[in-house]
């Protein structure tokens, strides 16, 4: 990668959370990203993790049992909450990190399914 794309995890994040692409002043806005402010980033995987647990409330899974798609996913969200407390506590600042052009693409492929899911309870 040449250049960090702050405003591709930004156009993610808008889309998972139901926002407009390019409004500026959002807690996920591409500057966050460029500054890598590490209580700034923490706020974003916490809103994550709050939105990501409001969004799987609305999709019926066939199991919950231990290695279920259900307990895999609540394990997602205990552990972004985690990295959230983790990140807060960092003082160095994280700019431009490849680490969160991994978190934008894992991001587009769970907005992704989530729409897809979504989609398929409002049909049912």
């Amino acid at each position: 990668m040449d250049n960090f794309n702050a405003v591709s995890i930004e156009r993610t994040l808008a889309r998972f959370f139901g926002k407009e692409p390019g409004e500026r002043g959002t807690f996920f806005d591409a500057d966050v990203f460029r500054s890598g402010i590490p209580e700034d980033l923490a706020k974003i995987v916490g809103n994550v993790a709050d939105t990501l647990e409001a969004r799987i409330e609305t999709i019926r899974f066939p199991g919950r049992q231990p290695g279920s798609a259900k307990s895999q996913v609540d394990g997602c969200v205990a552990w972004l909450r985690r990295l959230q407390e983790q990140i807060r506590q960092r003082s160095a600042v994280e700019r431009e990190e490849y680490h969160w052009e991994i978190f934008g693409a894992v991001m587009m492929g769970i907005t992704g399914l989530l729409e897809t899911l979504e989609a398929q309870v409002t049909v049912h």
